[in-house]
């Protein structure tokens, strides 16, 4: 007998022999009495006894003794890259990291097979501590102070001054002069309020390179008049170029002009605050370890605002609309984190799209807690690899898309796609489907046919008559729906909210189950 069950024992004694005595109750209706009362007492000890044994776990977690993990990866010296390698601790794609960093910032989500990414802005020793579950690690980044010269520019200045801040320099023709020697080390701070015509690609070779902001005003206006890239990095085989940072920046093209903004080369790029405007491609990214942060793009770019070749790479908190040419963020790399951004395309008046983020290819990704009011797309499509043939045995592997805002638009997964997670995101999609299983191509061959795609715990609202949750177009196998939910007040029902169409067939689903909908709507597994 459980201690609680013996205290309700005695408890109950103690009522009837009371009860007894006073002989105003029957025997009987006194014991059913003192067994509900029973019951309700044994319910709150339990009730009190799980909540404190949860709070003793919650207290040993915090303070049980971190373990120590070498998982660094820092930038020479502040404004510093940090990227912890989480791969290091062994965890599968499933599991989900809280980051706190250390330096009061909010805490960040990634999964263990992919590398989040901070900048402390401050030099110091920070502590950083990884928990998934009941586990914690502890990782220690050292943040040198600055130690680079710095050169002042001012649309009042002077190219043959010193360059100091009582006598600055006047032009990016002499800021080209400067870090055509790939200094180490060096800092060009570009006056607020002023703008700075290029005529020529600034390449950014050295290491320890910041270019940014000083004084009051709005950024300083980097304008490129000439077709190529503005800010690039080493292009050669086995570039030296690192520890690069572009900051505050105003970044456009001429009106007649496509300029490219910034393409990065060699490894630790930070490209924060930026705005991008008038250009084809906003930021390229082929380098090893990229932050893209608090840039803003608005619907003024031909091509798109991050092309990735590329990773390890962190977007994060970014504010970009797509143009009716191209897709927002396009990636072709491996071990991509995007979070906390709010990324928008267009449906065009033609009735085609382009994507606020299409994956193509790669291995280990995680997209959370953003926004999307347009379409998110994985996987290369039929399209895509008639342009290159020699690429149709590409791949996208271990995407996590959770925690997600998707408005009006939907998700697009395409062949060639292994190991997807569409988890507790919250979608608007009226009248069509929110998430879509999709390739044109007629006969998928079977190494390109999608595997194990798990779609769980998601929420839809549809306002509109008709639409489903979930569409699928092609051969697949190991697809998993299952505690979703689909919120369409104003549907017409009978309906299907899974609907299948040849060639797809109910084969391709490993379980449906534990779905919620209207009533009338069914969740079932035929075409």
């Amino acid at each position: 007998m459980s201690y609680h069950r013996f205290v309700a024992s005695l408890f109950i004694f103690s009522l009837l022999a009371t009860g007894l005595c006073a002989q105003s109750t029957r025997p009987s209706e006194l014991f059913a009495q003192a067994m509900r009362q029973m019951e309700d007492r044994v319910q709150l000890l339990e009730t009190e006894t799980q909540a404190l044994r949860s709070r003793i776990e919650q207290v040993q977690a915090a303070s049980a003794p971190a373990q120590a993990a070498q998982l660094a990866a820092c930038s020479l010296s502040a404004p510093a890259l940090c990227r912890p390698d989480v791969r290091k601790l062994g965890l599968d794609s499933d599991s989900r990291l809280s980051i706190d960093w250390g330096d009061g910032s909010p805490a960040d989500i990634t999964t263990g097979r992919v590398d989040p990414m901070h900048i402390y802005d401050q030099p110091g020793e920070y502590i950083v501590s990884i928990s998934a579950g009941q586990t914690r690690w502890q990782a220690t980044m050292k943040v040198a102070p600055a130690a680079r010269r710095v050169i002042y520019v001012s649309n009042q200045g002077d190219d043959r001054a010193d360059g100091s801040i009582a006598h600055p320099i006047a032009s990016m023709d002499r800021v080209r002069a400067i870090l055509d020697g790939a200094p180490d080390r060096i800092e060009i701070l570009l006056a607020r309020g002023g703008t700075y015509p290029i005529k020529q690609t600034q390449f950014l070779r050295g290491q320890d390179v910041r270019i940014g902001a000083w004084g009051q005003g709005e950024r300083p206006h980097v304008l490129g008049q000439f077709a190529g890239t503005i800010f690039q990095g080493d292009v050669s085989p086995n570039p030296r170029c690192a520890d690069v940072r572009l900051e505050d920046l105003w970044i456009s093209g001429a009106p007649a002009v496509r300029a490219n903004g910034v393409s990065c080369f060699g490894q630790r790029w930070i490209v924060r605050n930026c705005r991008f405007d008038n250009l084809y491609d906003g930021v390229g990214s082929d380098a090893q370890s990229v932050i893209v942060q608090g840039c803003q793009a608005p619907d003024k770019l031909a091509g798109y605002t991050l092309f990735v070749f590329r990773g390890p790479l962190a977007f994060i908190a970014n504010e970009c609309a797509g143009s009716t040419e191209q897709h927002v963020f396009r990636g072709y790399g491996s071990n991509i984190w995007v979070t906390r951004n709010h990324l928008s395309a267009p449906f065009l008046p033609d009735g085609t799209w382009k994507a606020a983020l299409w994956l193509m290819n790669g291995e280990d990704s995680c997209i959370t807690n953003n926004r999307f009011d347009g379409l998110v797309s994985f996987g290369p499509n039929d399209a895509e690899d008639a342009k290159d043939p020699a690429k149709f045995g590409r791949r996208l592997i271990g995407v996590r898309f959770f925690n997600n805002r998707i408005n009006d638009f939907n998700v697009k997964i395409y062949s060639g796609c292994r190991d997807v997670l569409i988890a507790d995101n919250t979608f608007r999609r009226d009248e069509f489907e929110a998430i879509h299983l999709d390739d044109g191509q007629a006969a998928l061959p079977a190494e390109r046919q999608a595997t194990d795609i798990r779609i769980i715990g998601n929420t839809v609202t549809n306002r509109s008559e008709k639409g489903w949750f979930l569409r699928i177009q092609w051969r697949a196998k190991g697809i998993v729906v299952e505690n979703n939910r689909y919120e369409a007040p104003n549907l017409k029902v009978p309906a299907q909210l899974l609907r299948l169409e040849p060639p797809a067939t109910t084969q391709c689903l490993q379980s449906v189950q534990d779905n919620q909908g209207p009533s009338g709507a069914a969740w079932g597994n035929q075409p």
